[in-house]
C-alpha cells in the first residue's frame, strides 16, 4: 500500500492513485487549471514554440527525395507566382495529422477573391511527434516557395474545456507555421473560428458540413470539398481576403 501524501505534495497530481476519483473532486479541479494555465502561457509566446524547432534537423539526407505528402483536391485559377498584381493570401487549417491549406488571389479592385488551389498536408501518423512537424515545416516550405503568397492567415488557437489537450497538441503545429511564414516575413493574421464560419455562412458556428457547402457554392466547385480540412483552410483565406479587400477600398 502506497504511503500516504506527506506534506509539501504539488497540487498537480498527473497520475492520480485513485482511477475512481470524482470529477468534482479539489485534485480533478487543480489538474484542469493547471492544464488552462498551459494552454494560456502557449497561445501567448508562439515565438518560444518557433525557437524550440529552429533547431530540428531534416533526418532526409540531400540525395534522398523527400516523399509526396502535399494532395491537391480543388484548383481554381492556374498558378501563376510571378503575377504582381495579385495579392495572394493563404489559409491554414493546423493539424498533426491532416495540414488543410488554401490559397486565393485577390485583384486590385475587387471585393470577391479567386481560388487558386486547395489541399492537405498528410503526416505520417506513425511517426513521432518531432518528425512530423519536421514533415510539416518541409512541406509548408516547399508550398510558400511554389506559390509565393503576400500574406497568411491562421486560426487562432483557442481550448475547449473538455479538451484541453487538443489544444496543446495543435499549438506545436502552429508554431512550426508560424515559423516558416516569419522565414519569409510574411503577415500572419489569426482569425477565430467563429468569425471565419459567421463570413461564410453568417452561423458562428456552422457545421464541417455546412462549411463544405458554403465553399462549393461560392467558390463554383463541381463536387464537395474534400476532407473537411480543406474548406476549413479555403474558409479562411477567403475571410482574410475579403477583409483586405474591403480595407483596401476604404482607404
Amino acid at each position: 500500500m502506497l504511503p500516504p501524501p506527506e506534506a509539501g505534495v504539488p497540487l498537480f497530481d498527473p497520475f492520480p492513485t485513485s482511477p475512481l476519483k470524482s470529477e468534482s473532486s479539489p485534485s480533478v479541479f487543480r489538474r484542469r487549471v493547471v492544464f488552462f494555465l498551459l494552454v494560456d502561457f502557449l497561445a501567448k509566446r508562439p515565438s518560444l514554440v518557433c525557437a524550440a524547432f529552429r533547431t530540428l534537423e531534416d533526418p532526409l539526407t540531400p540525395d534522398k527525395p523527400r516523399p509526396h505528402r502535399r494532395s491537391k483536391y480543388v484548383a481554381g485559377v492556374p498558378n501563376d507566382a510571378k503575377n504582381h498584381e495579385s495579392l495572394r493570401v493563404l489559409g491554414i487549417d493546423p493539424g498533426l495529422r491532416l495540414t488543410g491549406y488554401g490559397l486565393v488571389d485577390l485583384r486590385p479592385g475587387q471585393l470577391e477573391p479567386t481560388l487558386v488551389e486547395g489541399g492537405v498536408f498528410r503526416l505520417d501518423a506513425k511517426q513521432s511527434m518531432e518528425q512530423r512537424l519536421v514533415q510539416l515545416r518541409n512541406d509548408l516550405r516547399d508550398l510558400i516557395e511554389e506559390h509565393r503568397p503576400q500574406r497568411v492567415a491562421v486560426e487562432q488557437l483557442y481550448a475547449h474545456y473538455a479538451h484541453p489537450r487538443t489544444a496543446i497538441l495543435m499549438g506545436h503545429a502552429r508554431g512550426v507555421i508560424l515559423l516558416c511564414a516569419a522565414e519569409k516575413s510574411l503577415p500572419i493574421q489569426d482569425l477565430p473560428s467563429t468569425e471565419v464560419k459567421k463570413s461564410l455562412t453568417g452561423n458562428g458556428h456552422a457545421s464541417k458540413r455546412q462549411m463544405q457547402l458554403a465553399i462549393q457554392s461560392q467558390c463554383g466547385l463541381a463536387e464537395l470539398p474534400e476532407p473537411a480540412d480543406v474548406a476549413d483552410a479555403i474558409a479562411i483565406a477567403l475571410c482574410h481576403a475579403r477583409r483586405l479587400a474591403t480595407e483596401f477600398l476604404a482607404r
